[in-house]
C-alpha cells in the first residue's frame, strides 16, 4: 500500500488513523495489488488561546454569507488578516475584514461573498495571530499545535474515471493484465465530540463574566455589572437590548413551558398530566415544586402542589437548567456535569449601547462544559435503607439548621424504588415505599443524611440560621459534592483476640485515632455474649475490641468514619466552616482469631490437673479482670475465683490436651486492656514435624511440629537452660548443687514456686503463691540440701511480671512462665573439713556466717531431710564435725551445711564442706603421755 498523507495528525489521531488504515490494508494490500489514499481535513484549528478563530457560513447559492466567531483571542494591536479558503471547483474567493475592541476580535465583516462554495465542505477561515512586538523583548507563545476534527478519503486525481486511477483501488495483476477488483469511493473517520477542556468542575462557583455584553473588559470597579443570579426561565424585563445575541432570541430569553394538568392536590405531591413535553424533565418547576420523578404521565413533586386541579388545566412550568443559583450564598454553582448555557443580565439598565437614549438591560450568553469530576474531594454516602447497611451521616446540631441537596437530571430527588432480586413489591407484604434518593432526615433521631435508590453525584449545601428580614434565605455555611453509592467494597481484616479492631491489619498507624468505627445500620444480631467489647474515649469515639472468636466475617462488620469540614467553604472564598461531619471512608469485616505464636500469649504453667485456688495466678483485688473468652467449647476449664482473686484451671472434666487459651479483660479509665493466656501442664512437651512418607505418596502423612511452653523448639525435650553456673542441661533437666541457690533466669522474678520435689531448705524458701506474695518471697531462696537417689529432683516455676501502662492504673500480676526441672548433685570439688585437724574450717567463717546455724532436719517425711549425721557444731566462730561414719545411702553424704543470711542481698545462703576423718597433713595419730 502506498499512502499519500497531506496532514500532520497529533498522536491520538495518528493512532486512530493507523487502526483505520490497518483495516483497509487487509482489503487493499495484497500481493500484486496497488492502492493510494489522499486524506483531507475538514477543519484545522491552531490551539493557541491568543489567536481568534471562526467558521464560515455558506448559503444555498454557494456564497459565503457570514463568519461565526469561535473566540476573539487577545492581544491584537491592529485588525488581523482574514484568509478564506478558495472554492474547490473554481469560482470567486470570499474576503472579509475584522473589527477589534480592547485587543479582542469582536466582529468580522464580509466584503466579498465569493461563489462556488459547498455547504457540505465550507471553506476554512484563518484569522492571523496577534503580532508579537519586537521591542521590548517578549516571550513568544510556547505551546501551540494543530488538531484535525475530521478526515476523509477522496479522489486523488482530477481526471479519469473510477477504474482509471482517480479513486483509491485494489488491482489484481495477472501477467501483464491488470484488473481492478475493489474501488474505495468514500471514507471518513469521525469528528471530535468535544473540543477543548471543561471550564468548570462540578461544585465550582460559576463566575460572572469579566467583560460587558459587547466584549469590552470590565474594570474592577464594575465587578457587579452583572446580576449575581442569571436569567431565570420565564423571566421578562421592561426594556432590553438583545443586539448582541447571536441566535436571535426574543423576550423571554428562557421561555417557560406549558403542560396540561389533569389532577393535583394541595395535600399531595403526585400530579397527573395528559402528556409530558420534551422540555418537562426532572428538575423542572411545576405548581410551585420541583419535579423529582416522572413515571409515564404521573409526576412526583418535591412537596405538595400549590393548586387543586380536577380537570384538564394548562399550567406553566419552568424548564430545568443544569446549574444552581444559591440565594443563600448568592453564587451560581455547577451542579451537573455536561454542556451548560448561562444567560447573564446586567444589574441595572444602562444607555451604553449604540445610540441608546433609553436605559436597557444587557445580556450575555455563555456556553461551556462542566466536568463530572470535582476539584474538592467528593464525600461518599452509601445506601442506608431497607436491605442496605450504609451508615447514616450525622449532621452536627447547632450551626447547621438545614441541609439542601441540589438534585440534577442524573440524580433526581425521587426515583422508582429499588427492588432487589427476590424482593417483593406487594404492598401488603413489603415495607412502606421509599422513593427518595438523598434526604436530610430530622424525624428519626439525630439529624442525618440518608441515601437510597440512585447512584451519582449531588451538590449539597449546608445552611445556618435564617437571615432576618430576608424570607427563606439562610446563612450559607459551606457545601460538598456528595457521591451516592449503592454498596461499599468490603475488605476482611484478621484481628487477634484481645486486639483493637482497626481499619487495616497490623499495628496502629498515624491517623487511626482520628477515624471512628460505626456499626452498620443492619448489624447482625448475636446470640449470647457479643463478639466484641467497647470503650468510649473521652472524645466520644467508640473503640471496638475482638473479644470472642469469630470465624465468619459477615458476623462482624464496621464502617470507618472520618471527620471532614465542608470541602466548599463560604462563598467569600475560604473561611473554614468547621462543620466536622463524619463520612464513611471504608468498610471492613473481621475475623477474630487466636494468634498462632506462643510469643503472643502470657504463659501459665499448671499441674497435670490444672490449678486450684492455691496455685493459680493471683490478681489484685482492685484490678480484678473478667474472663471474657476461652477456647474450651463449654467454657468451663478456667474461671476466676472471686474469694481468692485467683485464676483456677480444671483439666479433669475437659479435653485431654491439658491446654487452654483464655482472654482476660481489665477495665480502666484509659481504655480496656486485654491479656491472652496460654495455660498448659508443666509436663506437656512438644513433638517434631513428621515428613511425608515417600513410599505412600497418595496419603499425606506429614504432621506439623507441636510447641509447648517448655518445649518451644518442638523437639520433645524440655529446652529451658539457665545461663548461670549451676550446670549444663542434660535430657531436659538442669544440674543443681547442694548448698547453692537455684537462681531465676534473667528477666524473671527472683522468687520461684517449687512445684515438685522436697530436697530444699524449708527455712530459706518462701512460696510466692502464699500469703507473702512476690515482694515477700523475694527475700527467700531455693537452696538444695540433699541429693538422695530418687529424691534429688526439684521442679520450679519461674514467674514473669505482667505490667500495664501507667495511665491505666492497673496493678501488675505474675504468671508462672517457665517450669524447670533440676537434678541436685553434691559438689564435685568441695572444701574439706578435716576432723583430725581440730581446726574446723581452716579459712574460718565470715562475720555473717558466724551468726548462722548448722542445718539439720531429721524427719525423712518432711521437706529438706538432712539429719546432720556428722554431729557438726558451731563453736567459737567456726564449724566442727565429730563423725563421718553414721552417713547412710538413705540419709545423706558426709557434708556439713551452714545456713546464714548473705549480707549483700539479705537473702538466705549456705556454706557447705565435706567431712574428712584424716589426711596426710592431719593423720589420726596422737602420741600422748597417759
Amino acid at each position: 500500500c502506498v499512502f499519500s498523507k497531506y496532514l500532520n495528525f497529533p498522536p491520538l489521531m495518528n493512532l486512530r488513523f493507523s487502526i483505520l488504515m490497518a483495516a483497509f490494508a487487509v482489503l487493499l494490500c495484497a500481493p500484486a495489488a496497488q492502492g493510494q489514499f489522499e486524506l483531507k481535513s475538514r477543519v484545522r484549528n491552531l490551539l493557541d488561546q491568543r489567536k481568534a478563530g471562526g467558521s464560515s457560513v455558506v448559503s444555498d447559492s454557494g456564497a459565503v454569507t457570514g463568519i461565526d466567531l469561535r473566540g476573539g483571542g487577545s492581544g491584537y494591536l491592529s485588525a488581523p488578516k482574514i484568509t478564506i479558503g478558495s472554492p474547490p471547483n473554481g469560482g470567486t474567493t470570499a474576503a472579509a475584514t475584522a473589527t477589534i475592541t480592547g485587543g479582542i476580535v469582536t466582529a468580522i465583516t464580509i466584503n466579498v461573498n465569493g461563489n462556488g462554495y459547498s455547504q457540505d465542505n465550507p471553506p476554512v477561515v484563518v484569522i492571523a495571530a496577534p503580532k508579537v512586538p519586537s521591542s521590548p523583548p517578549v516571550t513568544n507563545v510556547q505551546f501551540a499545535g494543530q488538531a484535525a476534527t475530521a478526515a476523509t478519503a477522496g479522489p486523488i486525481a482530477t481526471t479519469g474515471g473510477i477504474t482509471t486511477g482517480r479513486y483509491p483501488r485494489a488491482v489484481i495483476v495477472t501477467g501483464v493484465v491488470s484488473v481492478t477488483s475493489v474501488v474505495l469511493k468514500r471514507a471518513a473517520f469521525g469528528s471530535t465530540f468535544a473540543s477543548g477542556v471543561p471550564r468548570y468542575f462540578m461544585g465550582d462557583i460559576i463566575e460572572r463574566p469579566s467583560v460587558r455584553w459587547d466584549g469590552i473588559p470590565l474594570a474592577d470597579a464594575d465587578s457587579n455589572y452583572w446580576r449575581p443570579q442569571p436569567v431565570q426561565p420565564g423571566e421578562e424585563f421592561t426594556t432590553v437590548n438583545l443586539s448582541n445575541t447571536v441566535d436571535g432570541l426574543t423576550e423571554p430569553l428562557l421561555p417557560a413551558g406549558s403542560v396540561t394538568v389533569t389532577e393535583s392536590s394541595t395535600t399531595e405531591s403526585v400530579v397527573e398530566v395528559d402528556s409530558v413535553p420534551s422540555a418537562l424533565t426532572v428538575g423542572a418547576t411545576l405548581l410551585g415544586r420541583e419535579v423529582q420523578l416522572i413515571n409515564g404521565t404521573t409526576l412526583t413533586l418535591s412537596g405538595s402542589a400549590n393548586a387543586n386541579i380536577s380537570s384538564s388545566t394548562p399550567k406553566i412550568f419552568l424548564p430545568y437548567h443544569p446549574y444552581y443559583y444559591s440565594p443563600h450564598a448568592q453564587k451560581v454553582f455547577a451542579s451537573q456535569a455536561g454542556r451548560l448555557v448561562v444567560t447573564w443580565v446586567s444589574n441595572v439598565p444602562d444607555t451604553l449601547g449604540d445610540n441608546e437614549t433609553t436605559p436597557t438591560y444587557k445580556f450575555r450568553r455563555e456556553t461551556f462544559a462542566v466536568s463530572s469530576s470535582s476539584q474538592a474531594e467528593a464525600r461518599i454516602i452509601y445506601w442506608t435503607e431497607k436491605t442496605f447497611d450504609g451508615p447514616v451521616v450525622r449532621i452536627p446540631t447547632g450551626r447547621v439548621q438545614r441541609v439542601n441537596p441540589v438534585f440534577n437530571s442524573f440524580v433526581p430527588g425521587q426515583s422508582v424504588e429499588y427492588i432487589p432480586i427476590g424482593g417483593s413489591n406487594n404492598p401488603g407484604l413489603a415495607a412502606p415505599a421509599e422513593p427518595r434518593t438523598l434526604w436530610f432526615d430530622t424525624l428519626s433521631g439525630l439529624p442525618a443524611l440518608r441515601a437510597y435508590n440512585a447512584e451519582g453525584r449531588v451538590f449539597v449545601e449546608y445552611l445556618g440560621k435564617e437571615i432576618q428580614g430576608e424570607s427563606g434565605r439562610h446563612e450559607f455555611l459551606g457545601a460538598d459534592i456528595v457521591e451516592i453509592r449503592r454498596r461499599a467494597e468490603v475488605e476482611t481484616i484478621v484481628t487477634p483476640l484481645g486486639e483493637q479492631l482497626r481499619p487495616r491489619e497490623g499495628l496502629k498507624e498515624n491517623g487511626d485515632d482520628q477515624i471512628s468505627p460505626a456499626l452498620p445500620n443492619l448489624a447482625a444480631a448475636t446470640t449470647g455474649k457479643p463478639l466484641y467489647g467497647t470503650f468510649i474515649r473521652p472524645d466520644g469515639i467508640t473503640e471496638y475490641y475482638a473479644e470472642r472468636e469469630n470465624l465468619n466475617p459477615d458476623n462482624m462488620v464496621l464502617y470507618w468514619m472520618a471527620k471532614f469540614d465542608a470541602s466548599l467553604h463560604s462563598a467569600s472564598g475560604g473561611a473554614i466552616a468547621g462543620l466536622d461531619i463524619s463520612w464513611p471512608v471504608a468498610k471492613r469485616s473481621y475475623l477474630h482469631l487466636w494468634p498462632a505464636s506462643l510469643a503472643d500469649y502470657e504463659p501459665v504453667n499448671v499441674t497435670q490437673t490444672g490449678a486450684d485456688a492455691t496455685l493459680g495466678p493471683k490478681f489484685p483485688a482492685i484490678s480484678l479482670p473478667s474472663l471474657v473468652f476461652q477456647d474450651d467449647p463449654a467454657e468451663l476449664e478456667t474461671e476466676i475465683d472471686g474469694a481468692t482473686q485467683r485464676l483456677m484451671v480444671k483439666f479433669t472434666a475437659s479435653s485431654p490436651d491439658r491446654r487452654n487459651r483464655s482472654l482476660l479483660k481489665f477495665g480502666s479509665v484509659a481504655g480496656a486492656q486485654y491479656v491472652r493466656l496460654w495455660i498448659e501442664s508443666e509436663d506437656a512437651l512438644g513433638s517434631p514435624a513428621v515428613a511425608d512418607n515417600l513410599a505412600t505418596a497418595a496419603v499425606d502423612e506429614s504432621l506439623p511440629a507441636v510447641y509447648t511452653l517448655n518445649d518451644r523448639d518442638g523437639d520433645g525435650v524440655r529446652d529451658w537452660s539457665p545461663t548461670t553456673a549451676l550446670g549444663a542441661t542434660t535430657g531436659g533437666q538442669t544440674a543443681a548443687t547442694v548448698g547453692s541457690r537455684i537462681e531465676a533466669p534473667a528477666g524473671y522474678e527472683i522468687a520461684g514456686h517449687i512445684s515438685g520435689g522436697d530436697c530444699y531448705s524449708p527455712a530459706a524458701y518462701i512460696d510466692p503463691l502464699g500469703d507473702a506474695g512476690f515482694p515477700g518471697a523475694a527475700a527467700g531462696a531455693i537452696i538444695p540440701v540433699n541429693a538422695l537417689s530418687g529424691r534429688n529432683q526439684l521442679s520450679v516455676w519461674w514467674f514473669k511480671k505482667v505490667s500495664f501502662p501507667a495511665a491505666t492504673e492497673i496493678e501488675p500480676f505474675y504468671v508462672p512462665a517457665i517450669a524447670a526441672n533440676y537434678v541436685v548433685n553434691w559438689p564435685e570439688e568441695p572444701q574439706e573439713l578435716v576432723i583430725a585437724s581440730l581446726k574446723g574450717l581452716e579459712d574460718g567463717l565470715t562475720s555473717v556466717q558466724t551468726s548462722g546455724s548448722i542445718y539439720r532436719q531429721p524427719d525423712p517425711t518432711l521437706p529438706g531431710y538432712n539429719p546432720n549425721e556428722e554431729h557438726a557444731l558451731l563453736i567459737d566462730g567456726n564449724v566442727f564435725a565429730l563423725r563421718d561414719d553414721l552417713n547412710l545411702a538413705t540419709s545423706s553424704k558426709p557434708f556439713v551445711l551452714l545456713q546464714y543470711t548473705d549480707s549483700t542481698d539479705s537473702r538466705p545462703a549456705m556454706r557447705i564442706a565435706k567431712v574428712v576423718r584424716a589426711t596426710a597433713t592431719y593423720p589420726l595419730e596422737y602420741n600422748k603421755i597417759a
